[in-house]
């Protein structure tokens, strides 16, 4: 994706990365890491974060469904709306939570089943030898 924005805090010191801690899916680890930085995507998780019901709708897959819900057809149109060629598979989208991180500090978010967690480069120990 080109033209990605960082959704920032106040001070514009930190942005949000949004990352999905439930087994099953991964969010951004499965689909694409600008879904854990795009701002409109955070947004768009912000929109529908205490909305339970929407949620619990969303992440029922589309495919195999005999009709597609009202909250897939909303994210659907969003996520071409924003340039997707098709909206990617929400099954983990429910389980999100987003973490503030420090402008230019290093981080990764590495998957194991489905559940994501982010790390910081200064969280490991590093070894070289010649």
């Amino acid at each position: 994706m080109n033209n990605v924005e960082l959704y920032w805090n106040k001070d514009h010191t930190k942005y949000a990365v949004l990352v999905s801690d439930g087994f099953g899916a991964g969010w951004s680890s499965w689909e694409g890491a600008e879904l854990a930085y795009d701002k409109r995507v955070v947004e768009f998780w912000l929109a529908h974060e205490y909305d339970k019901e929407w949620m619990r709708a969303v992440t029922q897959s589309k495919y195999g469904a005999t009709k597609q819900s009202e909250a897939n057809k909303e994210a659907e149109t969003f996520f071409r709306s924003i340039g997707y060629d098709e909206c990617p598979y929400m099954g983990g989208f429910s389980s999100i939570h987003f973490e503030w991180v420090e402008a230019g500090q290093k981080w990764i978010i590495e998957e194991y089943d489905g559940s994501e967690s982010l790390r910081f480069i200064e969280d490991y120990s590093w070894n070289c030898f010649n």
